[in-house]
C-alpha cells in the first residue's frame, strides 16, 4: 500500500514522504480480528469513550509511542509533523461530528477520542471543517487499491489454482460462456495460476514490492 500510494501522490504533486508515512501508519489503531474485534472493543468500552480503530491511531502517534524527548525530559512521542498525523488521520472528525448516514444515524467512523481533543485541535488548526487534506485522500485511495487488487493476489497465490471460482476471477465473463465444439471446459492447471495473462502477478506500472530500493520497505 505504501509503494502504491507514495507514487500516487508524486503523480499527483503531493508530498511523498507524508504520503508513505499516512500509509504505513494510518491502520495502527485497528485491532486483531478486523472489524469484529474493533466492535467488541467498542462495547467493552462503552462506558469510557468507546473504541475506534482509526482515533487508536492517533492516540498511539501521539500519546503512546515515545521515541523522543524534550529538552526538558517531556516525552514528544513520535514527534511528527502537523502534515503526517492529518494525513493519517482518515476521519479528521469527533464522533459527534460524524457524517450522517442513510437512516439518519451518525456514522460510528471518527477520528478522536475527547481525551486527545488537545493534539487533534493543533492537527487541525487552520484547516476548517472536516476536509480530508489531499495527502490522506491519496492514502485512502492506494487503501482501496491494495485491497481491491494485492489482498486478492495474495489469496489467489494461496487458493487451488484449478478451482472454479479463481477460473471465474482470472477469466471473467468468458467463463460462462459454452464450450465450443470439440473442447473441454477442464482448464489447464498452468492457465489459472498467478503468472496467467488473465491474473497478472502484480499491478502494471508497479515496481515489484520488495524492491531493495523502495523506501518505503526501509
Amino acid at each position: 500500500m505504501a509503494q502504491v500510494g507514495r507514487e500516487l501522490g508524486r503523480q499527483l504533486g503531493c508530498d511523498p514522504d507524508v504520503v508513505d508515512g499516512a500509509c504505513l501508519s494510518h491502520d495502527l489503531g485497528h485491532p486483531p480480528f478486523g472489524h469484529n474485534g474493533e466492535k467488541v472493543l467498542n462495547e467493552l468500552a462503552a462506558g469510557i469513550g468507546g473504541f475506534e480503530g482509526n482515533a487508536q491511531t492517533l492516540r498511539i502517534l501521539t500519546r503512546l509511542e515515545t521515541k523522543r524527548f524534550h529538552p526538558d525530559g517531556r516525552s514528544a512521542y513520535l514527534n511528527l509533523t502537523r502534515a503526517s498525523i492529518d494525513a493519517a488521520v482518515k476521519y479528521p472528525w469527533q464522533a459527534h461530528q460524524a457524517p450522517l448516514r442513510h437512516d439518519g444515524a451518525r456514522s460510528p467512523k471518527f477520528g478522536a477520542y475527547a481525551d486527545d481533543l488537545g493534539v487533534f485541535d493543533w492537527m487541525r488548526e487552520g484547516t476548517g471543517g472536516v476536509r480530508t487534506p489531499m495527502e490522506g485522500q491519496v492514502m485512502d485511495a492506494a487503501d482501496d487499491i491494495a485491497y481491491s487488487v494485492h489482498d486478492v493476489e495474495d489469496g489467489s497465490s494461496q487458493a487451488d489454482s484449478s478451482s472454479a471460482s479463481w477460473t471465474t476471477i482470472c477469466s471473467g465473463p468468458e467463463s460462462s460462456r459454452p464450450p465450443r465444439s470439440g473442447t473441454s471446459r477442464t482448464p489447464r492447471r498452468d492457465v489459472w495460476t498467478r503468472r496467467s495473462h488473465g491474473c497478472p502477478r502484480r499491478s502494471p506500472g508497479f515496481a515489484s514490492r520488495t524492491a531493495p530500493d523502495d523506501p518505503s520497505r526501509r
